[in-house]
C-alpha cells in the first residue's frame, strides 16, 4: 500500500473572487501600477498611455509608483516609495481597471 500525501497548506486568507472584466476600455479610467521592478517601465507606460487613449478610447490614465509588502524584496532599495493600504485603496477608487502585472 502506498500513501499519497498532499503537502499543500490551506490558504491563509479566504479566496476573494475577482471582479468582472470590463467589456470595453472606451471612456474608462485605466490605472498603471509601477513597482520599480522594471527599470524602463516609465518609458513603456508613457507609450502604453498614448495607445490606450488614441487607440482604445480610454478617458484617463492614473499612475501609481511604489512598492507594497508583496513586491519582491530582493529588488527593493532604500528610498523607494512604500505604499500604504490607503494609497492603494485610493488608486483602486480612481480606476475602472488596472494594469499591474507586466514584467519580463
Amino acid at each position: 500500500m502506498v500513501a499519497i500525501l498532499n503537502p499543500a497548506a490551506a490558504p491563509a486568507k479566504a479566496i476573494q473572487e475577482l471582479p468582472d472584466r470590463v467589456s470595453t476600455l472606451k471612456g474608462k479610467s485605466v490605472g498603471i501600477y509601477d513597482n520599480f521592478l522594471w527599470a524602463n517601465f516609465g518609458r513603456f507606460a508613457d507609450r502604453l498611455e498614448e495607445l490606450l487613449k488614441s487607440e482604445m478610447g480610454v478617458s484617463q490614465v492614473v499612475r501609481l509608483r511604489g512598492v507594497t509588502p508583496t513586491s519582491l524584496s530582493k529588488r527593493m532599495t532604500p528610498g523607494k516609495i512604500h505604499l500604504s493600504d490607503a494609497e492603494l485603496s485610493a488608486f483602486a477608487e480612481q480606476v475602472d481597471t488596472a494594469i499591474v502585472g507586466l514584467g519580463a
